[in-house]
């Protein structure tokens, strides 16, 4: 488990309880735990219920509260922690542990009691009628800004009724915030049962500058005016995107880092003076 307490004694007092421990996609989620102070001093800091996936990485905060006060030998009962989903919680198993940081330190696990156990495990589902059926391969797989970029999947329906509308690949950032669409698929009809072959989204370049995103696929009959996220009960919708910067070009100088293979830099006297004369690349 990540960190373990060392500047307080704080003890889990209760059961750490999950309003629900299986949600959908950026649902709400909340949080109630009750902490006693078993040590001599005072604690005044930060308390957040934090989320871990199954690899024990950091996602983010369900929320952080601070400050907060807890009297040495006392008792903090039923703190709730709440939010209104997070994007970044793929569907997926997550554990949420009850931490604590004082005055700018690094998070804390709140200690297990014999009772009591810290990181109580969330599931995050995302079903629908129309699925995912097959694992999004974002070919190049290491994508570079300003790259042209290829998405493959498949996609089933699971309704009772033929499914005819649009489908649309897009990019979000790390926060679900959506920022252009790849490509879209209009037209697209698929009878009930069934499953697509493989679909190819492409786009000729991403525009994103390096960081972490997002790629989603979304669908839309054409009477609703919104789109629905495609379900992901088996294979992942969103899925995780890292766009590279892209890398530095060698002017003609280089590589010169020795006297053989070096270039000359061509300089102009005019008396004591001299100019050096250099060309664009």
């Amino acid at each position: 488990m990540p960190g373990q307490g060392k500047y307080f004694n704080l003890n889990l007092s209760a059961p750490v309880t999950l309003l629900s421990d299986i949600i959908q996609y950026e649902d709400s989620i909340s949080i109630s735990a009750s902490i006693r102070n078993n040590g001599k001093a005072d604690f005044t800091g930060s308390l957040g219920a934090v989320i871990f996936d199954s690899n024990e990485v950091r996602i983010g905060f369900v929320e952080i509260i601070n400050p907060i006060t807890i009297w040495a030998g006392e008792n903090a009962e039923y703190i709730t922690f709440k939010n209104s989903g997070l994007p970044e919680m793929l569907p997926g198993k997550y554990m949420i542990g009850i931490m604590y940081s004082y005055v700018g330190d690094d998070w804390m696990e709140v200690n297990d009691t014999l009772q009591y156990v810290n990181f109580p495990v969330m599931e995050v589902i995302n079903p629908d009628v129309i699925e995912i059926a097959s694992a999004m391969t974002v070919l190049p797989e290491i994508l570079t800004e300003g790259q042209a970029a290829t998405v493959k999947l498949a996609i089933r329906n699971n309704g009772s009724a033929d499914y005819s509308g649009m489908l649309n690949l897009a990019i979000h950032d790390a926060d679900g915030n959506f920022l252009y669409s790849i490509a879209q698929k209009e037209n697209f009809t698929l009878p009930a049962g069934s499953a697509s072959g493989e679909l190819t989204f492409s786009a000729n370049r991403i525009p994103v500058s390096a960081g972490s995103y997002m790629i989603a696929l979304w669908y839309k009959h054409p009477a609703n005016a919104e789109f629905e996220l495609v379900g992901s009960s088996g294979f992942q919708n969103p899925v995780r995107l890292q766009v590279n910067a892209s890398p530095l070009v060698a002017d003609r100088y280089e590589p010169n880092d020795s006297v053989q293979i070096s270039s000359v830099l061509p300089l102009s006297f005019s008396g004591n003076s001299a100019k050096i004369l250099m060309s664009r690349v």
